[in-house]
């Protein structure tokens, strides 16, 4: 802050003033923030978690930032990722297309229960599997656990 604003701030208070607080003044009313389009805001989050800024936005015909504003000041909610994975993937698991981390983003609420996070399981034992190929296609496989590998030490 400038030293002339210091000291119009400093006549200020002499002259009466208590608070910094901004006084009441004419001007423009805020229609975005009020407590209809916070409730609309709300039940929308409610009935769907996955809903982003623009569709609240444009549901409830603001702008963008008084969306964001609604749902994070006004409603208390954070994004969190929240991506399903299966805890054993199986053939079927393999062909779908998982959702990337930001298509699976939900809102939640901060009494909103935590989210369960699947415990990593170490990876199977290492098989090594050795397939044989001639001019018409595979024609043989072998596999090996590491017990069994052999290497330069034991030939």
């Amino acid at each position: 802050m400038s030293q002339r604003k210091v000291y119009e701030w400093v006549e200020r208070f002499k002259s009466g003033r208590t608070r910094v607080t901004d006084e009441s003044r004419s001007g423009r009313p805020s229609t975005s923030r009020t407590q209809d389009h916070i409730d609309r805001a709300d039940a929308m989050l409610r009935e769907d978690r996955r809903i982003t800024v623009s569709e609240v936005a444009a549901h409830l015909d603001t702008s963008y930032g008084s969306a964001y504003a609604i749902l994070r000041d006004d409603l208390g909610y954070r994004t969190v990722c929240a991506r399903w994975v299966p805890k054993e993937r199986t053939v079927v698991h393999n062909h779908c297309d998982p959702e990337s981390k930001r298509q699976s983003m939900e809102w939640r609420h901060p009494s909103s229960p935590a989210q369960k996070k699947f415990k990593r399981q170490p990876s199977a034992k290492k098989v090594m599997l050795t397939l044989f190929w001639d001019m018409h296609g595979p024609n043989g496989y072998s596999g090996a656990f590491p017990s069994e590998w052999t290497n330069s030490e034991q030939c």
